[in-house]
């Protein structure tokens, strides 16, 4: 069989009680909040968030004010849910938070969002009233992390109005990779052959934390396998490529992986030989680096060798009798 090949394809993915706290005596307009997710384009059954992944329908928000007299929470952590997008009339969907804080005229107001971030105790890094880390995060391949925050203008905060303000804006950022395997049957004219590909794994870390600002992960521990379900392509009917696409795509936290699978040929229904890549003893592995906020297709690119032909070198001849 003819060696495979990995290909790599980066698209950039460019994710308490009620009560009501009023801070001023005669409450100004009503905080809202709105929010868009950056996506990448959907091929494999998606679990993140996204327009063409999961819809998002909340996320938790820390919020803070100042108005001359020094910094002071108003969120810490609240529940928000909504709609993404605008409504029928092309207005901003307000979302609805379960803690209600309203604008005071000229005071500055920062805030940041998360989704699905650990809730265990200290699990987020909260400074000057703004989450700055998440620790201890568990990647499972479904869970997606998301981030967002709104400071106004070059972070110096958004000030308030004695009328006319909308609703705060996120734009939630991916903090995980995005990983799918794609197998493409390259062999243009052996239409009997296909192809399972099986045993797919890909190692790498599954704890890790992340500074929110830099979308930057450490701390990384608990280093595992994440399985791919076997993947089969068809046998090329027409002339050109044939693709498949693994059943789901996965979510894994940044860093350095190792792939391996193995590859079984077959020539309609009966099996000629399998073999398993990496090859030993060279390359010692498939290893690739996942950036945050990116998705991955890995071409498994599958072919049968050289078409069997045979030659005559001579007419047949005679040995004359004696």
């Amino acid at each position: 069989m003819k060696k495979l090949f990995i290909s790599l394809l980066a698209v950039a993915a460019l994710a308490s009680c009620a009560k009501e706290d009023v801070i001023v005596a005669d409450p100004g307009e009503l905080i809202a909040f709105n929010s868009f997710v950056e996506n990448s384009t959907r091929a494999a059954e998606d679990p993140s968030y996204g327009q063409n992944g999961q819809p998002l329908e909340a996320f938790k928000v820390w919020g803070t004010v100042n108005g001359g007299n020094g910094l002071v929470s108003i969120f810490s952590g609240a529940n928000v849910t909504g709609t993404v997008g605008t409504d029928a009339s092309g207005k901003p969907n307000v979302w609805t938070c379960d803690v209600k804080q309203y604008w005071i005229k000229d005071a500055k107001y920062k805030f940041a969002a998360l989704v699905n971030a650990p809730t265990t105790a200290n699990a987020i890094t909260i400074t000057n009233g703004l989450p700055t880390e998440v620790k201890g995060f568990v990647a499972d391949g479904e869970t997606d992390l998301l981030y967002a925050k709104n400071c106004g203008t070059n972070d110096e905060g958004i000030v308030g109005l004695a009328s006319g303000n909308g609703p705060v804006n996120f734009n939630f950022e991916h903090l995980l990779s995005k990983v799918k395997f794609t197998v493409e049957n390259t062999s243009v004219d052996a239409e009997q052959y296909s192809f399972k590909v099986n045993n797919i794994v890909i190692n790498g870390y599954k704890t890790g934390n992340v500074t929110l600002a830099t979308k930057a992960w450490d701390t990384l521990s608990n280093s595992g396998d994440y399985e791919v379900a076997e993947i089969t392509v068809d046998a090329n009917e027409t002339a050109g490529t044939h693709k498949a696409e693994c059943a789901q795509e996965l979510l894994l936290i940044p860093g350095v992986f190792n792939i391996a699978f193995n590859v079984d040929i077959y020539n309609g229904d009966t099996k000629l030989g399998s073999q398993a890549y990496p090859i030993d003893p060279a390359p010692a592995a498939y290893t690739q680096t996942l950036k945050p906020g990116y998705a991955y297709n890995f071409v498994i690119n599958v072919k049968v060798g050289e078409e069997i032909t045979f030659s005559v070198d001579e007419n047949p001849s005679w040995t004359p009798a004696a």
